[in-house]
């Protein structure tokens, strides 16, 4: 079935629609379905695996150079450093994983995603180099179904609702009452 929300219903959901479990790519659709049913009523706050995604088109091109500072993660390896730890080759699905290990990612999320794959394939298969595709594809702007690139241009990094400031993340509380600028 459909979710359906009540005429006076409202839903604002709170970011991170990726990397919490199997189902991403079905959970995405249905946040995007409900929004463009409901526009006035239903509102995305981008989290940071979220927004992260940005990186797969760049990144995962052939010959593309990956991004080996994160300045984000402290303990994160280099491509080269990563590769040789886990005895591989620098492929596109291996730099896929190197990817999703400093992106603040489930370690499972690349196994959740070929599952996912899997249960929507007719086949009920999927192969590494179709989890690759996915994540690839999902914000590739000339793609198919860029479903990610989707949420991502929808969503929002804050929204005001009434008197109430809804974020992903939090404040301290030296910024509270202040405005930047």
């Amino acid at each position: 079935g459909r979710l359906q929300l009540k005429p006076e219903g409202m839903l604002v959901f709170g970011g991170d629609a990726c990397d919490k479990g199997p189902g991403d790519i079905r959970f995405v659709r249905t946040l995007l379905d409900l929004r463009c049913r409901y526009p006035g009523q239903v509102f995305i706050i981008l989290g940071n695996r979220d927004i992260n995604k940005l990186r797969f088109y760049a990144e995962l091109q052939p010959g593309a150079a990956p991004l080996d500072t994160l300045p984000w993660d402290r303990n994160s390896k280099s491509l080269a450093e990563w590769c040789k730890e886990h005895q591989v080759q620098d492929t596109p699905v291996n730099r896929l994983r190197w990817m999703l290990d400093f992106m603040g990612c489930q370690k499972t999320t690349f196994k959740t995603r070929k599952r996912e794959l899997a249960l929507l394939s007719a086949t009920r298969t999927a192969t590494d180099e179709d989890v690759f595709k996915s994540f690839r594809e999902s914000v590739d702007p000339n793609g198919k179904d860029p479903w990610m690139l989707t949420l991502l241009r929808v969503g929002q990094l804050a929204l005001v609702l009434g008197d109430t400031l809804f974020v992903h993340a939090g404040f301290h509380e030296g910024a509270m009452e202040k405005v930047p600028g």
